[in-house]
């Protein structure tokens, strides 16, 4: 009897623990998803607004004249 009690704690412990893998593996799933969307779309904001708020390489402004 106490061996068979013993069985069912541990198998309902089992179940529990494969229950929150399982649980914890769909969220993280998920979040890693809507992060790869989220990164996908904003380097395609980039790409579509990059030219107007950025023009690139400036040429370097020369030196100020020394103070006399």
């Amino acid at each position: 009897m106490i061996a068979n009690s013993e069985a069912l704690v541990f198998s309902s412990f089992l179940a529990y623990v494969v229950g929150l893998a399982i649980g914890a593996l769909v969220l993280y799933m998920v979040i890693r998803s809507a992060v790869a969307s989220a990164l996908y779309k904003h380097q395609l904001w980039l790409e579509q607004y990059r030219p107007a708020t950025n023009p690139g390489p400036q040429p370097p402004t020369p030196p100020a004249p020394p103070v006399p």
